[in-house]
């Protein structure tokens, strides 16, 4: 099953939304081959809403959707969640956050909210 596939099956109306924002990301063109990402959602946060909508439609913009340039770890027991938290056992401290990885090693990550946006942050991580 594919990143968006899995995502859509887990939160089916964040389809629309990503497809709604994919205009904003017209002509957007960004070298992601050397990168792999974790992406870090619930569908019960809201904050993973608008930025994994966000991360959909710039990613149809690219033409990225497969494994393993995009894996998605699911946290939608929220009680579970909160508990590892506390725990301290999460590899996390919010949701949602994207990992930036080249060559298997997290070069950033987007956490929370992307502030001011996030292509500018990614670009940020990535330099280019």
């Amino acid at each position: 099953m594919s990143f968006k596939e899995e995502l859509y099956k887990l939160a089916p109306s964040w389809e629309d939304l990503s497809i709604s924002k994919r205009s904003s990301y017209a002509g957007v063109t960004l070298d992601l081959s050397d990168y792999t990402f974790i992406v870090h959602n619930a569908t019960w946060c809201p904050d993973c809403e608008r930025e994994l909508t966000e991360l959909m439609a710039l990613c149809d913009e690219l033409g990225i959707d497969r494994s393993p340039k995009l894996e998605l770890k699911s946290y939608e027991n929220i009680e579970e969640y909160k508990e590892l938290k506390a725990r301290g056992q999460l590899e996390i401290s919010c949701l949602p956050t994207i990992e930036v990885n080249k060559n298997s090693v997290v070069i950033g990550k987007v956490e929370e909210t992307s502030s001011p946006n996030l292509l500018t942050n990614l670009v940020s991580i990535i330099g280019n």
